[in-house]
């Protein structure tokens, strides 16, 4: 081995080759580490008890004693829980049911190898025409316990929001958070929310953010839309087949008019397109504002009250336009919605599951048209077929079988600073403002 011997160090004393050697150093004070970037972890106990819910938690059930085992029997519990942060804002949370070695199969919230249901929050807004939308403790339709006099205490009642309000929606893996007992109904489908009690009730004290219910029906999802017309509809195919009635005999006519966009609601008169909120004032399908409109739906103004009455008509020059070289290949129509076309159903005679039992017999039939067709998607365009449950105007109108997306309030006269006959529509822009949101549309 000759002078190799081993050295090991041990406190301030370095050993090697036999002898001792004392190291020392002069004491170095370091500078304080700067706070400029240093971020508190945030606080996500609120979201991890959202995420739990009302299962008991048990922090290590693997290791129970046999007594708590046999106590808790078929008790569910869980002793996971996942918060992330999924975006600006917002964040992630879940939490997982563990076997524990006990009671695995006999109860409904636990699945074996199951992943962890992420809850998430997502904006929606109501739209409950000129009613408030009703938070609910529970999935009910009462409001709560009867009282002497008929009425109810309203002790389920967390919230009222106005048409057109922003409001939480929760979501689980990325789907909406449905109700599906007690009160389910086809009309009544819940959605879980979040919001700011105003109410004591079971769930929280007034002021409180709180879980709760809302109908689904009655909630849309917050963001921009593009209804995209130019890839929804093929405009040299479309066409209403309809049978009108005759001296006592059927004529079969088809419609292929659906060449143009636009119309005017008066024609050929000199009075000019007004404006409001310097956006010129058009009539659109029901089906343009609010995108799950119902089959069932009236066409009315309170029906739009919740949503934005703001559109943006996004045109392109047609491919066969030989005029102008410069002139712009693309415009822009800023437009205000103060009225719904009822005409832009897709058949009749109407569904019976489309009808509302409220109204009258007469008022679903057509005196001088027995049958009529369209291959468009209901609430878009102008068909000339009314849509079932609205008043204005007869069944089938034929002077309104036109095809339109844009109705302009006024005559042809109007100068929008191009000719619209050069240009083919695009898609509409929606629900990218908030202002018009919950107001009557301006007449």
């Amino acid at each position: 081995m000759g002078k190799k011997k081993s050295s090991f160090h041990m406190g301030n004393q370095f050993n090697g080759y036999g002898d001792t050697v004392y190291l020392k150093a002069e004491p170095v004070k370091a500078a304080p580490v700067s706070q400029e970037d240093v971020k508190l972890t945030p606080d996500y106990s609120k979201e991890a008890l959202a995420a739990a819910g009302a299962n008991p938690a048990v922090l290590n059930p693997g290791n129970m004693d046999e007594a708590t085992q046999t106590m808790l029997g078929a008790q569910t519990s869980l002793n996971y829980v996942e918060v992330t942060k999924s975006g600006e804002g917002s964040c992630q949370a879940g939490f997982k049911i563990a076997a524990g070695g006990f009671a695995d199969a006999s109860y409904a919230t636990y699945k074996p190898d199951s992943k962890p249901v992420r809850i998430g929050y997502r904006m929606y807004f109501s739209v409950t025409q000129t009613a408030n939308l009703k938070i609910k403790t529970r999935r009910t339709t009462h409001d709560g316990a009867l009282q002497n006099d008929g009425s109810r205490n309203s002790e389920y009642l967390i919230a009222l929001i106005p048409s057109g309000q922003q409001i939480l929606a929760v979501t689980e893996n990325g789907d909406l958070a449905c109700g599906r007992t007690e009160d389910d109904t086809e009309n009544y489908k819940w959605v879980k929310v979040m919001c700011i009690a105003e109410f004591d009730n079971e769930k929280g004290k007034k002021g409180e953010m709180v879980e709760g219910w809302a109908v689904r029906q009655y909630v849309r999802e917050d963001r921009p839309r593009e209804v995209l017309f130019n890839e929804l509809f093929d405009y040299s195919n479309m066409a209403v087949i309809y049978t009108r009635l005759e001296d006592n005999k059927e004529i079969v006519e088809k419609r292929n008019v659906f060449d143009s966009w636009y119309t005017f609601q008066d024609g050929d008169s000199p009075s000019i397109c007004g404006k409001t909120y310097g956006k010129w004032n058009v009539a659109v399908g029901p089906k343009v504002l609010d995108w799950e409109y119902p089959l069932y739906g009236e066409c009315t103004a309170e029906e739009m009250k919740g949503f934005s009455k703001c559109i943006k008509v996004h045109l392109t020059l047609k491919d066969e336009y030989t005029g102008d070289p410069n002139k712009s290949r693309r415009q822009i129509l800023e437009c205000y919605v103060k009225d719904i076309k009822a005409h832009s159903f897709d058949m009749y005679p109407y569904r019976d599951s489309n009808k509302k039992k409220s109204l009258p017999p007469e008022h679903f039939i057509s005196d001088f048209v027995s049958d009529a067709s369209a291959n468009v998607i209901c609430g878009l365009v102008q068909t000339g077929i009314r849509y079932p449950n609205a008043s204005n105007g007869a069944v089938v109108a034929l002077n309104a079988i036109d095809g339109s997306v844009i109705e302009f309030d006024g005559g042809r006269l109007t100068d929008f600073g191009f000719k619209l006959s050069d240009y083919s529509l695009n898609y509409v822009e929606v629900n990218y403002e908030t202002q018009t949101r919950g107001e009557d549309m301006i007449q």
